[in-house]
């Protein structure tokens, strides 16, 4: 049985953490997502003043954290603690969204095919809403990837890893190289999971059309915090959070116009409001060097 990507302690974000309605994607064309998609050209740059910043901000607070960002222009990644294993919570649903999309392009599955979910597959807790639908309940694979991104529906994830096998999953994790996520203990580092967003960004694990329905995906996630908090107008993000006790993760893509990075906050051992003003100063410090640098140019 697949383990469930959540434990039981996690709660349902209060309303005022929901964005109403979802924002509608934004992706960029590909054409301009920029040189880690082999698209542009970026010079060097010098991260030791933003890693020394990061540090600055988070190595005092009461609870731990972790940080990786990569430029998406140039490649050259940056961060605090990036290496160290975490409990990810809901981020790990990222793997299964792949995996999921890389067998129905492999044409081993239909997005539109239906499973029809029991009682015993409804996980009552935490965040989603399948849980509090009636029976019997019949979705398409699309249906239950679109709910496990967009809402972090724990049925929707737990019925699509089982679907997958966790230890399939788990295979191409390692075939992919993110050598530090286990899906059965449900841990992963700020670099594997930095790095997973921005290999959908570049299409190296999905054809052109499932990134750019990952992405969009990503961007119409209900949850309206954390690495989207205060980003200014014509800056989308493309996100999935996790949270658990203590715990308030966070992975995705800002689409800073020129200069797009990926970027993933894990944490533990904190509180809300203090992983609010970590989250304040990180957003704050990243947009402010990556719009230091110059914008992307055509190769």
């Amino acid at each position: 049985m697949a383990v469930s990507l959540l434990r039981p302690g996690e709660q349902q974000p209060t309303q005022a953490r929901l964005a109403r309605p979802a924002p509608q994607p934004s992706i960029q064309p590909l054409s301009a997502r920029g040189a880690f998609a082999g698209s542009a050209k970026a010079a060097p740059i010098d991260t030791t003043a933003i890693s020394q910043q990061l540090s600055a901000d988070l190595s005092n607070l009461h609870g731990h954290y972790g940080v990786q960002v990569i430029d998406l222009a140039s490649g050259r990644s940056y961060g605090y603690n990036a290496q160290q294993s975490f409990q990810a919570a809901s981020v790990n649903k990222l793997p299964i969204l792949v995996a999921l999309y890389q067998r129905a392009q492999a044409g081993q599955l239909t997005l539109s095919q239906s499973l029809t979910l029991s009682d015993a597959d409804i996980q009552h807790y935490g965040t989603g809403t399948i849980q509090n639908a009636g029976s019997p309940r019949v979705y398409t694979l699309s249906d239950l990837a679109g709910l496990m991104i967009k809402v972090s529906d724990n049925t929707a994830a737990y019925v699509l890893e089982r679907f997958l096998g966790q230890a399939s999953i788990q295979q191409d994790l390692q075939r992919w190289g993110f050598t530090h996520t286990s899906m059965a203990d449900n841990t992963s580092t700020p670099a594997d999971a930095a790095a997973l967003v921005a290999a959908i960004y570049a299409d190296r694990l999905l054809a052109p059309s499932g990134s750019q329905s990952a992405l969009a995906l990503l961007q119409q996630t209900v949850f309206d915090d954390r690495l989207a908090a205060g980003m200014p107008a014509g800056v989308p993000v493309g996100h999935k959070i996790g949270t658990d006790v203590g715990i308030y993760n966070d992975a995705g893509i800002v689409f800073l116009p020129g200069r797009p990075y990926a970027v993933a906050v894990f944490s533990e051992d904190t509180t809300e409001s203090e992983a609010d003003a970590a989250y304040a100063h990180i957003n704050a410090d990243l947009l402010a060097f990556q719009r230091s640098l110059p914008p992307l140019r055509a190769p």
